[in-house]
């Protein structure tokens, strides 16, 4: 019979999800553990916060959340935010999504939050609603999150502003609607004219939706409160778990700055009331949740209270453990019949369970410390796992350790066995099925993923001498499955020129050595056979093959293969098109981010450049130069650069050409390069935004003339801000928008000289190696 319990027991840890535990906030055992342990279990609620992207999140109130109402928490993701941009270097889009992904997945796991990626494209920018349910169709959209509705059982939703555009955007009201939609056909069913197809979805009735708004009538969480014991702010600790995002600390200080200012001051999100309808006066979101327990579970309630009074006044762990035994043992026997019970106590009977194990390990002691060789596998591949220490393990009573991945194809020490004894310090070989879904490399099989990696459970079960002493530990392995040799090729898409080169880089996940050679061979492109040998498993190289193009390459867009002897490993695409440009210019580069697509573009021109030493003597440098080139986001990463605006002013009054790329709007507007002319971000520019130009312009005519053909095809975004301000009064406009006529192309004749200022969301374009892109770029170059 105790065999049984102990199976159900574990059949109820595999139904929940897992929430990899911060070492800083939430430790195994000690009086933090135990306070957060009866947090946990007096809570009872669950929120889900849905943002829009990696980045998004309100951290403030998930630790909020987390540590002041131990709440269960979950953030769900609609896209992976491959339209943006990274503060540390140029990336493609696909590369920016997984490292945005790993990074909200750790930063998640600091808060001890779960993690759900939705796995909708980007939409960076869109002119209105039909647009944005052009890329996300409403019916996936709106099945993926009723879906996800129905597993977690929210009490509460939140959904945080949009951070790019704290004004709203056309994104986010689709989101909005589409939520709230999903929410409202989940609702239990009341009469029998409401037969809102679910398919097989159980039904679930989340109590509030709350909205993102920097409206007057709105709710906020006291999140600058101080946690009792760890002496910190709800807000500060959720910073602390914002600093997992490397990528983008840049950016979300400014988003925070710009939320701020909409909030009139606020320092942290506020929300107002979406769901249900009808108004209210809360002041705060979870005011007055949970909602009392049914009957059947009022005396577990007051069971935990005693239990939590008993504790805290320091009574002794053993009596606690007795009377805990006690409750854990009742719970199990008045939930026999679980998926009888009505929603609401299912969900609550499986959290008290998981809940109420985790607090008798902490009264027990028990820390377990393990490791893993490899997380990262191949298909039938051994890694070990090795118990490495049990603190507070009885010394009387059997301890084993049960594998449950083996019904998944996994092998436990080449044995049909999944339950054995466990031996601490001994090494567990774990084999890897025949059939696996990769996961790495990231950016080519992990995207569609709702989760980074896969987790494995295994569970270490003690039967003492005594029931009080009985416990089970999970324990998870985050694991990546990869194929057993991959080649990725990290510059995708290359110019068909002469100077072009492919990046490739070589990994060996298995423990076979490998040697040979690596190349292009292709009667139109070819490279230098490079070898490489890689011995160990992990091990990878990178390696540039120049390319060799054949001179009857015609204008267009090739896919070329990477082989390896005679075996295709991977694949790259080539345009090939025309581009005049004055390879005369002298031209200095004021960089963004490191690798900025900008540098790639002009080596791909063939111009003559140079960086711009911001340490060095300015005017000196550019005596020797005709047209300085201010990246994109230049101003944010080269702070320096504003303190030199006379000295730029100076060079364009003696001729000089001052090219400025599309800039934050914040850092811009408090320091701008051309005085009484500002930005503002501007959600509505989409891809396909109509355009209106002055066909005879210099930009547009040389020594390129662009067709209407050059502005098809752009990825994400035609533009990034609105531009305003006196200063265009003086300006000429060579481009604008169709409708509206908002200037995106700006320039001013200064003495002897010229100011243009590209709003042109140029950077993808360049990177996708566009053709329209290139022009202009030469164009304006060669001005």
């Amino acid at each position: 019979m105790n065999r049984i319990r102990v199976v159900l027991h574990l059949m109820t840890f595999l139904f929940l999800p897992v929430l990899s535990s911060s070492q800083t906030y939430f430790p195994e055992s000690g009086a933090e553990a135990l306070a957060q342990r009866f947090l946990d279990l007096r809570c009872r609620l669950n929120v889900l916060f849905v943002s829009l992207q990696p980045g998004f999140e309100d951290f403030a109130s998930l630790s909020y959340f987390r540590l002041a109402r131990g709440a269960k928490v979950l953030n769900a993701y609609v896209s992976n935010g491959e339209s943006g941009e990274s503060d540390v270097r140029g990336e493609y889009p696909l590369k920016l999504a997984a490292t945005l992904r790993e990074e909200a997945s750790r930063a998640m796991s600091f808060l001890d939050v779960e993690t759900f990626f939705i796995n909708m494209p980007d939409v960076a920018a869109a002119r209105d609603t039909v647009s944005v349910f052009s890329h996300w169709q409403p019916d996936t959209l709106r099945h993926r999150l009723m879906r996800l509705i129905s597993a977690f059982k929210p009490d509460l939703i939140l959904l945080p502003s949009d951070r790019s555009y704290p004004d709203g955007s056309p994104r986010w009201e689709v989101l909005r609607a589409v939520v709230l939609e999903a929410v409202k056909r989940l609702e239990p069913r009341k009469t029998a004219k409401e037969l809102t197809t679910t398919g097989r979805l159980p039904r679930w009735s989340v109590e509030r939706v709350w909205i993102g708004s920097a409206a007057k009538t709105v709710a906020s969480l006291p999140v600058e409160r101080e946690h009792l014991l760890w002496k910190k702010s709800y807000e500060s600790i959720g910073e602390e778990a914002a600093g997992a995002y490397e990528s983008l600390r840049i950016q979300r200080t400014l988003w925070r700055n710009a939320g701020r200012d909409r909030r009139r001051g606020e320092g942290s999100d506020t929300y107002r009331l979406a769901y249900p309808e009808h108004s209210s006066r809360l002041k705060m979101p979870d005011q007055g949740l949970p909602r009392p327990v049914s009957r059947r579970f009022r005396w577990a309630e007051r069971e935990l209270s005693s239990l939590n009074s008993f504790v805290s006044k320091g009574g002794k762990i053993s009596n606690a453990l007795k009377q805990l035994t006690v409750v854990m043992d009742t719970l199990d026997f008045l939930t026999a019949r679980l998926f009888d019970l009505p929603a609401r106590d299912r969900r609550i009977a499986l959290q008290w369970k998981l809940n109420l194990e985790k607090l008798r390990l902490s009264l027990l002691g028990i820390r377990v410390h393990y490791s893993i060789s490899d997380t990262i596998v191949t298909q039938r591949q051994l890694t070990f796992l090795k118990i490495d220490s049990i603190a507070g393990l009885p010394m009387s009573g059997r301890t084993e350790i049960f594998f449950p991945f083996f019904d998944q194809g996994w092998i436990i020490n080449e044995d049909f066995a999944k339950r054995m004894p466990l031996t601490v310090g001994k090494e567990y070989r774990l084999l890897s099925p025949e059939s696996i879904e990769y996961n790495l490399p990231n950016d080519e099989h992990g995207l569609d993923e709702t989760s980074v990696g896969q987790m494995l459970f295994f569970f270490i079960i003690h039967t003492g001498e005594t029931g009080e002493r009985n416990f089970v530990y999970r324990g998870a392995m985050k694991m990546f499955y990869a194929p057993r040799f991959t080649v990725e090729v990290l510059n995708p898409i290359v110019r068909a020129t002469p100077s072009e080169y492919l990046i490739v880089q070589l990994t060996n996940h298995s423990r076979d050595g490998v040697r040979d050679d690596i190349g292009v061979r292709d009667v139109i492109v070819s490279s230098e056979a490079r070898p490489f040998r890689l011995n160990a498993k992990g091990q990878s190289h990178i390696d540039t093959l120049a390319l060799r193009w054949s001179e009857t390459l015609k204008e267009s867009t090739y896919v070329f293969p990477v082989t390896i002897g005679a075996t295709v490993v991977a694949r790259f695409a080539a345009r090939k098109f025309s581009t005049q440009v004055d390879t005369a210019k002298r031209i200095a580069l004021v960089p963004g981010v490191k690798n900025s697509p900008i540098q790639d573009a002009l080596r791909r021109l063939g111009v003559q450049w140079r960086l711009l030493d911001m340490r060095g003597e300015l005017a000196d440098q550019l005596s020797r130069v005709d047209v300085v080139l201010v990246d994109r986001r230049a101003l944010t990463f080269q702070t320096e650069l504003v303190q030199q605006r006379t000295v730029l002013q100076e060079f364009v009054k003696q001729g000089g050409h001052l090219l400025v790329l599309s800039q934050d709007a914040a850092v811009w507007n408090a320091s701008p390069l051309v005085q009484d002319f500002q930005l503002r971000a501007s959600p509505f520019f989409d891809e396909e935004t109509s355009l209106d130009s002055i066909p005879t312009h210099k930009l547009l005519q040389d020594p390129n003339k662009l067709e209407e053909s050059d502005w098809l095809n752009w990825l994400y975004q035609r533009s990034y801000n609105v531009v305003s301000g006196q200063a265009l009064a003086t300006a000429e406009i060579p481009i604008k928008t169709s409708f509206g006529g908002k200037p995106l192309v700006v320039q001013w004749h200064v003495g002897s000289g010229t100011i243009t200022y590209v709003d042109l969301a140029l950077q993808q374009q360049l990177l996708n190696i566009h053709p329209g892109a290139f022009r202009l770029l030469a164009n304006m170059i060669s001005y």
